[in-house]
């Protein structure tokens, strides 16, 4: 059985004329004050890997993640990272339904969504509504959630997806529909 863990979430941006490093900096420094017990876990990682090009930025996203993560959710960690990712569990024709019910929204608006945006895991995660169930399962969870579609049926997927859509806000989401999908990839070297 997974630990489960109570979690509060902030969410932020950077503050004009700060860099990103040096707001994680700075949490990192305040998070040394937590009491025993707590930690810090940040969930835009996969987006801070993604979008910075600088190896030592990389490289210190991936030491903070690796120094607090659970043994199980870091070994899904080094999967991604290495490239590895599992086939589309889902059809696109399914997630784009389900995502036009889910947002109260008709097909045509999707579609011109989805061509605006070019990516359907990201049109998706912007069209759906904010999530009314935030949780804190840890990567494994999800992966084990993620691992139950497979050979689902289509009324036991469609709540599965509807339940974690309900579950999840922003990059969350988005990284939720490009796992399903089979389109997660981060740009971290494997040399690193």
């Amino acid at each position: 059985e997974a630990l489960r863990e109570r979690a509060i979430r902030i969410n932020a941006n950077v503050a004009p004329g700060r860099s990103q490093s040096e707001a994680l900096a700075k949490v990192e420094e305040l998070s040394d004050d937590l009491p025993l017990g707590y930690r810090t876990v940040f969930a835009g990682q996969a987006t801070e890997l993604d979008e910075t090009t600088k190896t030592s930025e990389k490289v210190g996203a991936l030491t903070r993640y690796f120094s607090t993560a659970p043994a199980a959710d870091a070994a899904w960690a080094v999967h991604f990272l290495s490239g590895g990712r599992f086939k589309r569990l889902v059809g696109a024709r399914k997630l784009a339904e389900w995502a036009m019910e889910a947002a109260e929204i008709p097909a045509w608006l999707f579609e011109e969504c989805y061509h605006a945006v070019g990516d359907l895991a990201e049109t998706i995660a912007l069209l759906l509504p904010p999530a009314v169930e935030p949780t804190d399962r840890c990567l494994d969870e999800w992966i084990s959630r993620l691992l139950a579609l497979a050979g689902a049926s289509d009324d036991a997927q469609r709540a599965a997806i509807s339940s974690a859509w309900r579950e999840l806000d922003g990059t969350e989401r988005f990284v939720w529909n490009k796992l399903i999908t089979g389109e997660f990839r981060v740009g971290v070297s494997q040399s690193l």
